[in-house]
């Protein structure tokens, strides 16, 4: 986000990227610019089928509030949680072969909304950073979906 802000927005140069990654990576390198983490371990998939659950009255660990699990068949490799505007999130996690991702509850309709309307979807997690997300594949500008 740093870098994108300061390239787009600001007319910087790509060598921004150097101080971009100094300030928020505290390992040096971990952003893939110089140094060895060792092996890269990124675990990824498609998604296609979910099933969303709301629960009622807020009585559940640590404020959550929704689950989206995503299915690839019959497994489910993917679980999106989403909690209570405010507090601390959990870290993402990769646990009983199932990614975790955390998220506020202001990003639910933002989520459901990937999976609703488009095709196919994708799911990734970085194991060293716990990065994860999901992904649509790459879509032609100006392309408009279809009703």
């Amino acid at each position: 986000m740093c870098f994108w802000e300061k390239v787009l927005a600001n007319s910087h140069s790509m060598s921004i990227l150097t101080t971009c990654e100094k300030s928020n990576y505290p390992t040096p390198g971990s952003h893939g610019i110089a140094g060895d983490l060792g092996q890269f371990n990124f675990l990824t998939g498609s998604i296609d089928n979910y099933k969303v659950v709301l629960y009622g009255k807020n009585k559940t660990p640590e404020s959550l509030i929704a689950f989206i699990h995503c299915f690839n068949g019959a497994t489910n490799p993917l679980t999106c949680e989403f909690y209570a505007e405010g507090g601390t999130l959990p870290e993402n996690r990769y646990a009983g072969c199932r990614v975790g991702l955390a998220y506020p509850w202001s990003r639910f309709d933002a989520v459901l909304d990937v999976l609703r309307n488009e095709k196919p979807i994708y799911y990734g997690y970085i194991f060293s950073t716990k990065v994860g997300y999901i992904s649509t594949q790459a879509e032609p500008v100006g392309e408009e979906e279809s009703s």
